[in-house]
């Protein structure tokens, strides 16, 4: 594959040796196959970071939306004790099964994510294998 994508084949003797069983899981031996290690990790790095983020601002929405749907309730409360019509109170917004739906299963896949990524190389080459 890397001869397809550089168009060379690889003469360094360093690959032509398999690594100790003790080094053999250092990063260093794992990137050989990629081109840059060093972007590697850090593209790996972002990702996580990412991941956490997008978990963290999901959870502050569902912050968000548990203290608007508190306030709704007391405002609607507040009108009925004064006497408003029930047509004028402020009707409770129902949320859609589906959206709900789909935020769980985004949240769940931005999980997987998250666990896929901070799994350890050697978890990840046994499961490979």
């Amino acid at each position: 594959m890397m001869e397809y994508l550089i168009g060379t084949s690889r003469v360094d003797p360093r690959y032509g040796q398999e690594p100790d069983l003790e080094h053999r899981y250092q990063p260093v031996h794992l990137l050989d196959e990629v081109l840059d290690a060093g972007l590697h990790l850090s593209l790996r790095s972002y990702l996580v970071r990412g991941a956490l983020v997008e978990l963290e601002i999901y959870r502050r929405m569902e912050q968000v939306r548990t203290k608007y749907l508190k306030f709704l309730g007391v405002v609607s409360s507040l009108k009925a004790i004064r006497g408003v019509e029930s047509k004028q109170a402020v009707v409770m917004p129902v949320p859609r099964a589906f959206k709900v739906n789909g935020l769980r299963r985004e949240l769940e896949e931005s999980n997987r994510k998250t666990r896929r990524l901070d799994e350890d190389p050697q978890e990840r080459d046994r499961a490979i294998a």
